[in-house]
């Protein structure tokens, strides 16, 4: 049994490799990482931490952020979390989730389940990239009935008149939000 409140496993340098990847023996390491200081993870591995991380009963808050798309592979597990959980704080920042509108899709269904979440940090996640994504967000901030803090700065919303449409429409609907950072 795991006990812990706070786990953050940001700028840990973990690299998930895909099973294509290892079947191929691809290597697609960014060229200004250093493939020896990297923890690889395969994709079921990732999913593997993240279903033991949200097991643990006391969890208030959980950092996942800087591994880029790789966060596709634990979105689902992390989504089920955030419903079944007490966690209070979540920071997914700089996962490139813009580039996954099912992903955004899934969060914005957790955002709006969740009876205990107060905080949110999506910055840095070129959220302005999907009108879908958005609105999926924007959704779950509407009918969040606890989170009250909110960061979707660096996301290029103002690119997209849509996009950003919609976050604000989640916003104004939002009876618990207090605090929003947009900043572009």
């Amino acid at each position: 049994r795991l006990i812990a409140k706070k786990i953050n496993l940001s700028n840990m340098n973990l690299y998930v490799v895909t099973e294509s990847e290892k079947e191929s023996g691809l290597n697609r390491i960014p060229k200004n990482m250093d493939p020896y200081s990297l923890y690889k993870l395969s994709e079921k591995e990732l999913l593997k931490v993240i279903e033991n991380v949200f097991k643990c009963s006391n969890l208030t808050s959980f950092g996942l952020n800087g591994i880029g798309e790789s966060i596709v592979y634990g979105l689902e597990a992390i989504v089920a979390g955030i419903e079944k959980s007490k966690l209070t704080s979540l920071n997914l920042s700089g996962n490139n989730l813009g580039k996954n509108t099912d992903g955004c899709k899934a969060i914005g269904a957790g955002i709006g389940k969740s009876k205990s979440l107060t905080s949110l940090m999506l910055s840095h996640n070129d959220l302005g990239e999907s009108i879908k994504g958005c609105k999926a967000i924007g959704a779950g901030i509407g009918k969040s009935k606890s989170l009250t803090s909110f960061d979707i700065s660096y996301n290029g919303i103002g690119k997209n008149t849509d996009g950003c449409k919609a976050i604000v429409a989640g916003i104004e609907k939002s009876k618990s939000l207090t605090s929003f950072d947009i900043e572009q």
